[in-house]
């Protein structure tokens, strides 16, 4: 009881000196590992094991592995791909963050690869239909509706990515979530 007290008295007495601050590092380590976050008039940074996140004057980037490159990320609106004949797309680092309905929609014949992406939104973070096939590979679906909604043989397979949100399969869609 003693030490959460005397963190309070802490906290109160040093909080007007952090308020002031530049730059506020923090480090916490557990049995996991450590997390370090960095947050400054700049922007903030977050590092944790191999992985990092910045995000600076409005832009998202992340790097993952030791010799990594960084990824920049700009935030883009909701996509709706339409294909006529069969066609083959790849889309990397892409980033949607939508206040309303659906982030990506496939109609037709379309063959999407969706690699290291973020997808966030009210409705389905993804939506396919009409035979579309698609691979995400390192990426990250939520939907408040739903993360997946295959229908009219669409197939959607996710390799290494996350998915929250209700996943859909009407009409023989399928999903399947390769970790």
């Amino acid at each position: 009881m003693r030490s959460l007290n005397l963190f309070g008295l802490i906290l109160i007495v040093a909080f007007p000196f952090f308020a002031q601050a530049q730059t506020v590092e923090l480090e916490v380590e557990d049995e996991s590992g450590s997390v370090k976050l960095k947050a400054g008039t700049t922007g903030v940074s977050v590092k944790t094991g191999d992985a990092r996140l910045e995000v600076k004057d409005g832009k998202i980037s992340i790097a993952i592995g030791r010799r990594a490159k960084k990824v920049k990320l700009s935030k883009s609106k909701p996509i709706t791909l339409k294909c006529d004949g069969n066609e083959e797309k790849t889309l990397r680092n892409l980033y949607i963050v939508d206040k309303r309905g659906d982030g990506l929609k496939l109609e037709g014949n379309c063959e999407l690869t969706l690699i290291d992406s973020y997808i966030e939104v009210t409705g389905y973070a993804i939506r396919a239909s009409g035979n579309a096939e698609v691979k995400l590979i390192n990426s990250t679906l939520i939907g408040t509706k739903g993360a997946i909604f295959a229908c009219d043989n669409a197939e959607i397979e996710a390799i290494g990515s996350v998915t929250e949100g209700k996943i859909v399969t009407e009409d023989n869609g399928e999903f399947e979530d390769k970790k």
